[in-house]
């Protein structure tokens, strides 16, 4: 209960649950962050092969499209993982 009351925690309310929840700074700072897409054009393999390997690292929010005719993705997340996508 000493967590509820610290200034790095916040209570938010979660429309997917319908609850409150208790966030830590730094799931807060994930969550609340902007987010913003890219376009990663791939050399040497086929971008809709890319696409599967990719998507377990992006967020809830993020998302990702292969476009074939230019082999590229095009990927919206949080800043963080879109550099672990690169």
């Amino acid at each position: 209960m000493k967590e509820l009351f610290t200034k790095k925690n916040k209570i938010l309310p979660d429309i997917e649950l319908d609850k409150l929840v208790l966030l830590k700074e730094e799931e807060l700072e994930k969550k609340l962050a902007p987010l913003k897409t890219e376009i990663l054009y791939v050399n040497f393999a086929k971008a809709s092969e890319l696409s599967s390997k990719i998507k377990p690292i992006l967020s809830k929010r993020g998302s990702i499209i292969t476009d074939s005719r230019t082999n590229s993705l095009i990927v919206t997340d949080i800043p963080e993982n879109l550099k672990k996508c690169k």
